[in-house]
């Protein structure tokens, strides 16, 4: 159950309303990996989740998604930063003149795209040229 932030704070409106103390606000993203979790762990699978961009834009919730290998089509802000080619990553262990600690995770090469916003993405060649293709069963 979906609690409100600004009802959580007023436990006595909660009590009048039956609402036990017990019953905190959660963030709806946190809720939507809980009930994921949760089919998951029934012997239900799902094939795919879609969203808006209110479960789009927590990076939290997208990764979380990714490391559950769960696929999904989501609603993303135009803002978010992307790239469409995966960057060059250097997994070698770095250490300046042989002193100081290693690095521990992989680092973006030398030379990389930047990433871009989402909406300036639209405009790219490879998206737009890409021919359409149906999802799902066929219209009657």
């Amino acid at each position: 159950m979906f609690l409100p932030e600004r009802w959580d704070v007023d436990r006595d409106r909660c009590r009048e309303a039956g609402i036990p103390d017990s019953l905190v606000y959660r963030p709806k993203w946190q809720i939507g990996l809980e009930l994921q979790a949760r089919s998951v762990a029934n012997g239900l699978s799902f094939e795919s989740l879609t969203f808006d961009e209110g479960y789009g834009s927590k990076p939290e919730f997208l990764r979380e998604l990714s490391s559950r290998d769960q696929m999904y089509v989501g609603e993303v802000p135009r803002s978010f930063a992307a790239r469409l080619d995966p960057p060059r990553v250097v997994n070698r262990r770095y250490r300046r003149n042989g002193k100081g600690r290693g690095r521990k995770v992989p680092r973006l090469a030398c030379g990389s795209r930047p990433t871009r916003r989402v909406d300036a993405l639209l405009n790219d060649k490879r998206l737009s040229d890409q021919p359409w293709s149906r999802l799902g069963p066929p219209r009657r």
